[in-house]
């Protein structure tokens, strides 16, 4: 979708059938992903199925409009914003996910190597002698 806005697409628009899930939560969550889409490319979003849930989204992911359900059979007209401009995640894409995931990796190299370079802790002070001289053995 990151490519269609930067060819100059004013409307996403995403077909679908999700008759296999009908009686289960898949065809709601499909239809939330327009909304997803919507809001991180900053372009309205039409997402039409055969057997689904068809919702249109704004430009910041807000729905416009009722949603069709699973059990309508019918057509829907809306008027949707058109935007123009771009968001951060059309400017930088997957990068600042990547850039947090090597932060958390370099992260836990450092706390690992510390955590291995670390001693064992070591007693308060020289072993104790007995008599004989043997360390910690008495009678010895």
């Amino acid at each position: 979708s990151r490519r269609l806005v930067r060819d100059g697409a004013q409307v996403l628009v995403a077909q679908s059938a999700t008759s296999t899930f009908q009686e289960s939560w898949a065809p709601a969550q499909h239809a939330s992903l327009g909304a997803l889409r919507a809001a991180e490319n900053g372009r309205p979003m039409v997402h039409a199925t055969l057997t689904g849930i068809s919702a249109a989204y704004g430009p910041r992911g807000e729905r416009v409009g009722r949603p069709l359900g699973t059990d309508a059979s019918a057509a829907e007209v809306f008027d949707l914003p058109l935007a123009r401009g771009e968001t951060l995640y059309g400017r930088f894409g997957d990068w600042p996910v990547y850039g947090a995931f090597a932060a958390l990796a370099a992260l836990c190299a450092v706390e690992g190597l510390r955590a291995l370079r670390r001693s064992a802790p070591r007693p308060p002070g020289p072993p104790a002698r007995t008599a004989h001289g043997s360390p910690g053995r008495p009678g010895r």
